[in-house]
């Protein structure tokens, strides 16, 4: 069944209160209480009938954290206390679906300052990354721009267990190793329907991976004097090995893979407030669900001239069009292969004008809202080997 049309309205809405209490010099609390509301209201005609649903959603939050900061030390450590309740109504089926999901999340955070250059810092945390609006809705339709997509109602929550070890010098250079545990992974899988095939979703047993990123700057000035330009090289590299395992569809799954990523960018700042740089991107051949990608790469460059507080710049981005994904679909008993081309050659022309100071300001790196709410962020299961 192919739909003649679909549409989908939705509102949302978001209320937040924060408390902050400073209990001594060193040691501080915060209280936080979230809620979230979203109703999606979606129509499909066909030939036939009309058919009406309805998926609200009620999410709760609340989390408490306590800090710790003397000298060098600086140390965290958070709960976080989650209640969603989901409704989807269908006027053609007498059944009505409701759940309701309640989730902990804890989170742990320990940094030292070696010395005045070097830091060290050991993280926890976990996420609760929600299936998309219209992953959940029980009917075919065409979102996809390559195959229809089936609903799946049941789907659940998955629940990431993230262990973070990592080491800087002068706050530029650095390596971190990532170990990411991640239970009812969302993973996408093809099944056969009227004759054909869609993309459908499932939660997987267990996903986990190991990630290692290196980013090292390099100022070309210290090996090499110019009083006309400060040459800088940045280079990011990361390792990614990756074990899916559990059932998908009534089948056995269990997969490992590896992939990685390589950014490098050339920046050269010139007399009289002139700046140019150009960088290069690359991902390895990667394993996306269904698809599994050929590499992928492009070049961008940025020209700019300062004018007291005025700023003009140009900027190219992609200009041999090499942004495309090429590939095949895994697990169908024909040998099909895909390409798109995201039409991302562009050129863009700026001017900004700053009011005031310019300050550097810097932020905690927890993360411990709703950011991977689905009421407010769809979720994205791809594989990110960059930073």
């Amino acid at each position: 069944m192919f739909l003649s049309q679909n549409d989908i309205s939705s509102r949302y809405h978001n209320i937040r209160s924060t408390f902050i209490y400073d209990i001594t010099k060193n040691l501080s609390t915060q209280i936080s209480i979230n809620e979230a509301d979203s109703e999606y209201n979606s129509e499909r005609k066909t030939d036939a009938q009309v058919n009406d649903s309805r998926l609200a959603e009620q999410a709760y939050s609340s989390f408490l954290t306590l800090e710790y900061q003397k000298d060098r030390l600086y140390a965290s450590a958070s709960l976080l206390g989650s209640n969603d309740r989901r409704e989807l109504h269908e006027s053609q089926a007498d059944t009505i679906y409701r759940k309701q999901l309640w989730a902990w999340q804890p989170f742990v955070n320990l940094t030292y300052d070696v010395s005045k250059n070097q830091r060290v810092w050991a993280k926890f945390n976990t996420d609760y990354p929600r299936p998309a609006t219209r992953d959940m809705l029980p009917y075919v339709s065409s979102s996809s721009s390559m195959l229809p997509r089936m609903g799946n109602p049941n789907l659940r929550n998955s629940t990431n267990y993230n262990l973070s070890l990592g080491y800087s010098y002068m706050r530029a250079a650095s390596m971190e190793m990532i170990y990411s545990h991640r239970n009812d992974a969302i993973v996408e899988y093809l099944a056969p329907h009227n004759g054909g095939y869609i993309i459908a979703k499932d939660n997987l047993q267990n996903s986990r991976y190991v990630r290692m990123i290196a980013v090292l700057p390099l100022p070309v000035n210290m090996f090499v004097k110019m009083d006309f330009v400060q040459w800088m090289f940045t280079t990011v590299f990361a390792y990614h090995h990756q074990w899916d395992r559990g059932e998908i569809g009534n089948a056995m799954y269990d997969k490992q893979f590896d992939a990685f990523y390589f950014y490098h960018q050339q920046s050269f700042d010139f007399k009289r407030n002139w700046h140019f740089d150009a960088s290069i991107s690359y991902y390895s051949p990667l394993y996306f669900g269904v698809y599994n990608t050929e590499k992928q790469y492009w070049i961008s460059s940025t020209l700019s001239k300062r004018v007291g507080n005025w700023k003009f710049s140009i900027s190219a981005y992609d200009l041999f069009n090499t942004n495309i994904a090429r590939g095949r679909f895994n697990n169908l008993p024909v040998d099909a292969h895909f390409a798109l081309d995201w039409h991302s050659p562009r050129i863009t022309f700026g001017v900004t004008y700053s009011l005031g100071k310019t300050q550097m300001k810097s932020y905690q790196d927890r993360r411990i809202d709703n950011a991977d709410s689905r009421l407010s962020n769809d979720t994205n299961e791809g594989v990110k080997v960059g930073r």
